[in-house]
């Protein structure tokens, strides 16, 4: 959201890398101005290192000169360059001073307050913590509630995360994607053909494309799929979404594929988050096809990664596969207090109520407690085996289970199987 974040200084003074202190104005207002205005391009160019003392010295004058604004300007600006820097500790601490300082300056209703909540609002949807993550969007766009108020690119990135913390569950009907996607879908159109930063559209459209998916609906997957390339062009972005429609439809060599053009040849992803969600594609499929220590090498890579990120979201959709090797590998009693430990924790809590389950889904789920084999429900459904083996799949992730009998029970449990009591299994 660094475009909306522009548009409170107007132009952009010269680069960062020809900072000097001496050549900035000697007035103190707009000397933090300038330094901020400066430290505002380090950020946008991809430099966020080179805004951190900028930034620090133009929190000190506005402290020390009373700029109770610019003050607020500093610390928001400070929070959406650690979040550029993959700091989410930097993030929290930041960006919390940042909201309670507008608030205690009357500066709530701002749209650099409603920057700190965005940059607080993404942190917390990515550390699985969707009720604050609603409750910071929320905040923004209360703050942004005025005519003309604040850029669309700001309102469209907390519209978005908003949505995202629909998807995971931070209703009282835990994990209400169907509404989730339907606000995802709506802030698209409501956004139009407004420009939008291309990490903005990454993340609307990994939000959008999985909760389409985990929903039964490929169409729309594909739609927002389409988006996301004509907005931005070919990316790690685009090809983690081919590889999440194609493990979803069962055509692993294909998402093998895509995950290895996410990994290895688009170049720097978009969000740090695309290569922890490719790795974790790795991992199912080689585990899958009994790779273990590829898969092993591909879980320890996603984790490694996240873990500066606090981004424990992914693991909570993962599907049992990684949830499994997560038991199996860090599982023990010393992963107690560990960002593996809070991964597994997380995957454990994977379930989707109800509307979760595609019609088709649902289907062979009621067939599950049956004697009947996996061929043979496939025969009564009219369709391969092979797409059986993909909605069995599916279900299991959505159910967060990793066996035909604990499936049958969850579906009893959840009301998704209609009556009666379970079968013996084969298997």
């Amino acid at each position: 959201m660094l475009r909306a974040a522009a548009e409170e200084f107007g132009a952009v003074p010269a680069t960062p890398d020809r900072h000097d202190p001496d050549v900035l104005p000697h007035q103190p207002s707009m000397r933090a101005l300038g330094l901020l205005a400066r430290a505002l391009t380090a950020v946008r160019v991809g430099d966020p290192g080179v805004a951190r003392p900028l930034l620090v010295d133009a929190l000190e004058l506005a402290d020390r000169h009373g700029f109770v604004h610019l003050a607020v300007q500093a610390l928001a600006l400070r929070a959406v360059a650690a979040a550029a820097e993959g700091d989410a500790d930097q993030v929290r601490r930041v960006g919390e001073v940042a909201l309670a300082r507008a608030e205690r300056s009357g500066l709530r209703h701002s749209s650099w307050a409603a920057a700190a909540a965005a940059v607080l609002s993404h942190a917390a949807l990515l550390r699985a913590e969707p009720r604050d993550a609603m409750r910071l969007a929320e905040a923004g766009l209360a703050g942004l509630d005025h005519p003309g108020r604040g850029p669309a690119e700001l309102r469209f990135g907390l519209a978005v995360l908003r949505a995202g913390a629909d998807v995971d569950g931070a209703g009282e009907a835990r994990g209400d994607r169907a509404r989730g996607l339907d606000r995802l879908q709506h802030a698209r159109a409501e956004l139009g053909d407004e420009p939008v930063d291309p990490h903005v559209v990454a993340l609307a459209a990994l939000l959008e494309h999985r909760a389409a998916l985990d929903l039964g609906h490929p169409t729309a997957a594909r739609s927002v799929h389409g988006w996301l390339v004509q907005r931005v062009g070919e990316t790690a972005e685009s090809a983690l979404l081919r590889a999440w429609t194609d493990l979803a439809a069962g055509r692993e060599d294909r998402a093998r594929a895509a995950a290895h053009r996410a990994l290895v040849e688009c170049g720097a992803p978009l969000l740090d988050v695309t290569e922890v969600e490719a790795w974790l594609v790795e991992a199912t499929l080689a585990a899958e096809a009994g790779e273990r220590a590829a898969a092993r090498e591909a879980l320890e890579r996603a984790l490694g990664l996240a873990e500066p990120l606090r981004a424990l979201r992914p693991f909570a959709g993962a599907g049992p596969e990684v949830r499994r090797l997560l038991v199996q590998l860090h599982g023990g009693p010393g992963a107690a207090g560990s960002f593996a430990g809070a991964a597994l924790a997380v995957s454990a809590t994977t379930g989707s109520p109800a509307a979760a389950l595609s019609e088709r889904e649902r289907a062979v789920l009621a067939l599950l407690p049956s004697l009947l084999s996996l061929e043979e429900i496939g025969a009564d459904l009219s369709v391969s085996v092979n797409t059986v083996k993909t909605h069995v799949r599916s279900i299991y992730g959505k159910l967060g289970v990793s066996s035909r009998r604990t499936a049958v029970l969850a579906g009893y449990e959840r009301g998704l199987i209609s009556s009666g009591p379970a079968l013996t299994l084969r298997g």
